[in-house]
């Protein structure tokens, strides 16, 4: 697919030459290629909506003429409009001859008659353009009206799409974008750099649950069309995968979205000799199917999107593997290389992860996703708490812990460790008794229970939580006043001070946040402490609040 990267006014290009009255000859080629012979028109709703609705768009002709024509735009989206047709959407089709309010307004008529937790898509197939507007760079969907000297007023752009859509209480929210310049730069590497452009300018969105997006190239590549499949290559063969069944990786018989990406992905990559590489980002990896399926998986998947230059992924020690790759369910071994340049210049291969997992029929396992979030942790920080200024304990400690977490399987894991604090100096109450200078400390063990979420997978980076408890002993070094008035912790023997050891039964109830970026850990802790301390032959507990916050090293 042709495409143009526009950064502010661009001249028009020279176009080969073409009959008297090019428009007519694009919207009759256009609509030969499609099979149509007219508008397709409006889509008529069933009384009471739809729980699936598909909006989908073909764009291969335009009024500007510094806007080259395609040829298969229509094609493209008749064909995707008649797949999703056979598996119970209702379509909105907008073809050949598109303008920017036709699109503003299939949208409405979506957020009328879609259902609550319906699914909702948008397929987009024409010219894509990167549009340079005061230092940032926007992506562009091109309609028949667009013109290229005002591209802020006619064009669509992507970030306005995405903000329409998640007005969308919808279950599911896909958009399948074929065209040049489609990802977002969430996953690419290598974009140019572009002048008077900032890096925000190709800043991911802001995905929610539900959340699909598929793209035909990288935020710097062209997406094109091919004549050998009368269509653009990466509709192409994303089609033969959904409607041929091509791609099937966990042996149910049909194929997801996320199978069907993966399959069009490495086709088009290849017939592009690595010019056009596909890109899909969702919420949490849901191979959603788009067409019925009550088969059940038999095989589970290594999956491999998005992994950073230099791994090496091995299977049970000895397969390399460097697309996904469908696997009997079982026992497997896992092993993540890097290959790292040392300060000499030579090279090292160093071990992310060895791990054996079993994997049950229609599992998927990502590496980058084990070696964030699934990997044991053992982590060694220190902390600093504060509590309240009346209660058992001083307001501030000092102190240090170490904690472990086993291998996540999925459902949380459990967190056991120890900590050791000081209590500095300060007046205290405990067991209804002022007491005017206090030194000690407590030794506890801590439990609780971890969820994780992944925050970037690639990077080591993930964010736990979860409550925490811990129980143990706690210590005094106490300076008692004789008289009515407490002294202050400076205070000498006057006749009137003790000083005595004291030992105590203590813990604290806590939620516990942690936030783990490759080897460094952040952790908090909100709650309540509590003391239980003898007074003579009755047990007086007393509790305050507690924040503690730590910052430590994750050893492994």
């Amino acid at each position: 697919m042709i495409a143009w990267l526009v950064l502010g006014a661009l001249a028009a290009p020279v176009l080969d030459a073409e009959p008297v009255d090019p428009w007519s000859r694009c919207v009759e080629r256009a609509d030969r290629e499609a099979g149509l012979t007219g508008p397709p028109g409006l889509q008529a709703f069933p009384v009471g909506g739809v729980s699936k609705l598909a909006i989908v768009v073909g764009v291969p002709c335009h009024h500007d003429p510094a806007l080259p024509s395609l040829t298969y735009s229509s094609r493209d989206a008749m064909q995707v409009a008649d797949w999703l047709s056979g598996e119970g959407f209702s379509v909105i089709r907008l073809t050949t001859e598109v303008e920017r309010a036709e699109m503003e307004h299939a949208l409405d008529l979506a957020s009328r008659h879609l259902h609550r937790g319906g699914t909702l898509l948008v397929y987009f197939s024409g010219h894509g353009v990167v549009h340079q507007d005061r230092g940032q760079l926007q992506r562009m969907l091109v309609f028949t009206d667009t013109r290229l000297d005002d591209l802020g007023g006619t064009g669509f752009s992507v970030d306005r799409l995405d903000a329409r859509l998640a007005e969308f209480d919808a279950e599911h929210r896909v958009v399948i974008q074929d065209t040049c310049f489609a990802g977002d730069g969430g996953k690419t590497a290598d974009a140019p750099s572009l002048p008077g452009a900032t890096p925000k300018s190709a800043s991911p969105v802001d995905l929610r649950r539900g959340d699909h997006r598929l793209y035909a190239a990288r935020f710097f590549e062209q997406a094109e069309e091919s004549v050998q499949y009368r269509g653009s290559v990466y509709t192409h063969h994303l089609l033969s995968a959904l409607r041929d069944g091509e791609g099937d990786l966990d042996g149910d018989a049909c194929v997801g979205l996320r199978e069907a990406h993966i399959y069009a992905q490495a086709r088009t990559d290849a017939d592009r000799n690595g010019l056009q590489r596909p890109i899909a980002r969702d919420w949490d990896g849901e191979n959603l199917h788009l067409s019925q399926c009550s088969a059940v998986p038999t095989q589970s998947v290594v999956s491999l999107p998005g992994e950073p230059p230099g791994w090496v992924v091995e299977l049970d020690g000895s397969a390399i593997v460097t697309e996904p790759t469908s696997i009997a369910p079982g026992g497997h071994r896992l092993r993540v290389l890097r290959d790292a340049e040392r300060g000499d210049g030579s090279l090292r291969r160093d071990t992310l992860l060895d791990q054996r997992m079993t994997l049950q029929p229609g599992q998927w396992v990502e590496p980058a996703e084990e070696l964030s979030v699934r990997t044991r942790m053992l982590v060694a920080e220190g902390l600093v708490s504060a509590s309240g200024i009346n209660g058992p304990l001083p307001p501030a400690g000092l102190g240090a812990a170490a904690w472990w977490m086993p291998r996540d399987l999925g459902r949380g894991r459990p967190v056991l460790g120890a900590e050791l604090a000081t209590l500095p100096k300060g007046p205290v109450t405990w067991a209804d008794e002022r007491i005017a200078c206090f030194t000690g400390g407590h030794l506890a063990a801590r439990a609780g229970w971890n969820w994780t979420v992944p925050i970037d997978a690639g990077r080591m980076q993930h964010l736990g939580l979860g409550p925490a408890t811990s129980l143990g002993g706690y210590w005094r070094d106490a300076v008692h006043p004789g008289g009515q008035r407490p002294r202050p912790c400076s205070s000498t023997g006057d006749g009137r001070v003790g000083l005595r050891t004291e030992l105590a039964t203590g813990g604290t109830a806590t939620l516990h946040v942690h936030v783990a970026a490759g080897s460094w850990v952040m952790s908090f802790d909100q709650g309540l402490v509590w003391v239980a301390s003898q007074a003579g032959r009755r047990i007086r507990p007393m509790a305050q609040p507690i924040v503690r916050a730590a910052f430590g090293v994750r050893l492994w």
